[in-house]
Formats: C-alpha cells, structure tokens, sequence
C-alpha cells in the first residue's frame, strides 16, 4: 500500500511540483494551496503525513497542523519556510513546533526535492518501530492540542520570521 500524503503551500507552482515528484516516486499525493481546503482533504482522507508551509494567508502551519492533529492524531509532518531566519538551526525551529503540536521536522525553503524525499522516507520506515501504548497516548493528546499552545510556537517562529524580514531592510 502507498502512503498517502498532503501537500499544503500557497506557492501554487510548488504544490504542483511536489505533487508531480511524490506521485513519480510512488506516493499518493494531494495537494493544495487553502488551509480549508486541506482540512476537508482530512475528513475525506487518511494520510500518513502532512507537508505546510509556515506562512500562509488563511491561518500559519501550526494552526493548520493543530486542526489536522484533531482529524489524524498519528499524522506526521514536516513544516517549511523561506522566511525565517536561515542562522536559525532548522533542529531548534523543529523542536519549537515540535513542542507544540508534535510537528515532526521543519525544513527551511527552498527545499531540494531529494532532501524532501529522505526527510519523507525517513518519517515513514519510522513507523515500522511502533510502540502501540506510547501511540495510543499520542493520539489522545493530539486530538486535544490546547490552541494556546499553538498559537504559542506560531508566535515564537514569527519572531525568527520578523528577526529576518528586519535584517533584509537593513540591506
């Protein structure tokens, strides 16, 4: 069986791209570019994990990965962004959202797609080590994520997002 991945971005041309690149690597792919959209995407569907930009007009990566956690508990995911400070390991932004709502990487745009693939193919040979009662635990907590605690590590990225945005004006 294929696992089945959602691909959420406002970058049209990248959905398109990811999408055309996950299918040829034997993937079942959806993507789009509305957070609403994906969240209906997540009431037809079950995925095995979820890719979301950060930055997004209708609602940041966190929330999204929050209201998605409600629908999968046991969804993994990888949050991406090209606007937070690149000094910013991409480990401590992970654990930032990790913290949050069990993200599982955060990767820093622009993303080669050979990267994305190990960073995928590594998120799901993981399942295969499955600890069933620590999973259980996991998936009540994820359908009970308190969004303060979302809204909490969106804020604490966005300070690395501003922090970058500044130093660019100083350019």
């Amino acid at each position: 069986m294929s696992h089945r991945l959602l691909v959420v971005d406002d970058e049209q041309l990248l959905v398109s791209s990811w999408l055309r690149a996950l299918k040829g690597a034997g993937y079942v792919a959806i993507g789009t570019t509305s957070c609403q959209e994906a969240l209906g995407f997540c009431d037809e569907h079950a995925f095995d994990l979820v890719i979301a930009d950060f930055l997004m007009p209708e609602m940041d990566g966190v929330e999204l990965l929050r209201r998605v956690r409600a629908k999968l508990p046991l969804v993994r995911s990888i949050l991406i962004s090209g606007k937070l400070d690149p000094q910013v390991s991409e480990e401590e932004l992970t654990e930032i959202a990790r913290g949050a709502v069990e993200c599982d990487r955060f990767l820093h745009k622009p993303v080669p797609f050979p990267r994305l693939l190990a960073e995928i193919t590594q998120l799901l040979a993981a399942e295969s080590d499955v600890d069933w009662p620590s999973v259980a635990a996991k998936s009540l907590a994820a359908a009970t994520i308190p969004k303060m605690k979302a809204v909490a590590a969106a804020r604490a990225l966005m300070r690395h997002h501003k922090a970058t945005r500044k130093a660019r004006k100083r350019k």
